[in-house]
């Protein structure tokens, strides 16, 4: 489990760490969904992910039906995570269950955590406050922010077990 978990953190780094991140004025559009459900929250604070921007030192993936995790601590990683957050509101689907939960860091301190969901038709974070127990925001994900998930997958389904 160490292994797959530092080889993950490894790769994130590697990934990551050569690009140079690029401005954030220039949102990357959500990934294509098919619309269903209905929208129940606002999109997150601008400020807030300003703050991230500035400020954001690591960050955790939990994944719920995979056995690893990943963290990110290196400064281009951490940013070009915070660029998976599209500006818009998604389409909320009940029946689609989370693929894991992301923690945002500041200091050693939780600044905004959330479910990630990848599949068809729900493809975007829902924010929770009091400690991950209730849902005050929703945004759709970018394709960038798609392809990373769907690039973790892969590499976590081609670990051999053990």
């Amino acid at each position: 489990m160490i292994r797959i978990y530092c080889l993950f953190a490894i790769a994130g780094m590697v990934l990551f760490g050569c690009q140079e991140a690029p401005k954030k004025e220039t949102q990357e559009p959500a990934a294509p969904t098919t619309p269903a459900g209905s929208a129940l929250y606002p999109s997150i604070a601008l400020d807030t992910l300003e703050m991230l921007w500035a400020k954001c030192d690591y960050i955790d993936f939990v994944f719920y039906n995979l056995n690893i995790a990943v963290s990110q601590n290196e400064p281009n990683a951490v940013k070009a995570t915070i660029q998976h957050i599209a500006g818009d509101v998604p389409m909320i689907n009940n029946a689609c269950k989370p693929e894991g939960r992301i923690f945002f860091q500041v200091a050693g301190r939780n600044a905004l955590e959330g479910d990630f969901y990848l599949n068809n038709n729900c493809v975007y974070y829902i924010w929770y406050k009091d400690g991950g127990k209730t849902p005050f925001a929703a945004n759709s994900m970018t394709q960038m922010g798609v392809n990373f998930f769907q690039d973790l997958f892969k590499k976590a389904l081609q670990q051999p077990q053990g």
